[in-house]
């Protein structure tokens, strides 16, 4: 096995050992849907890092992501009710579009760019940053079981960033 696929399998574990396996019922499904909501986003990334690299430039590639995206979501909030908004959450929404937009952008020059397993391990941190805030702003408790899964996250990258291929030319020599 690859020391990248054992990054993959190392930091995922990680993943899902800091969701806390043993959460009650009612909140499985949530947990559910935020693994699958990784999965595909992970297989969302790696089709956009193809596209950029086939020479699509990536504000289109980030254009049409969107635009599919909030389609689909207008068709579900349709099904649902919209929610009517008050001006601060207004612009909270708006600055949570322009920060989106503008990490959608980033994120899509990274994956087309550099190498997709470095930059997908790499952005398994975000988990770690996400439950730091919530220990710090939101006084959520961390657990032993927490501190392993982002010890596990850490290694991951540690291992596909210790662990590749050095891009230094080898010297040959005239015995060699």
């Amino acid at each position: 096995m690859s020391p990248s696929i054992a990054s993959v399998i190392i930091g995922f574990a990680g993943i899902i050992i800091l969701q806390h396996p043993n959460i009650p019922d009612r909140k499985s499904l949530a947990s559910l849907t935020g693994l699958l909501a990784g999965l595909f986003t992970a297989l969302a990334y790696f089709n956009v890092g193809k596209l950029v690299q086939t020479g699509e430039p990536e504000l289109r590639v980030v254009f049409y992501f969107s635009l599919i995206g909030t389609l689909f979501s207008g068709g579900i909030l349709t099904l649902i009710g919209f929610t009517k908004l008050d001006s601060i959450s207004a612009i909270i929404i708006c600055a949570i579009g322009l920060f989106g937009s503008i990490g959608q952008i980033t994120m899509t020059f990274a994956y087309g760019h550099g190498n997709t397993i470095i930059v997908s391990i790499i952005s398994y941190s975000t988990i770690i940053f996400s439950t730091l805030i919530g220990y710090f702003i939101f006084n959520e408790q961390l657990t032993l079981t927490s501190f392993t899964g982002m010890i596990l996250i850490i290694l991951s990258g540690a291992i596909v960033i210790f662990k590749r291929p050095s891009n230094r030319k080898k010297i040959v020599t005239a015995a060699g």
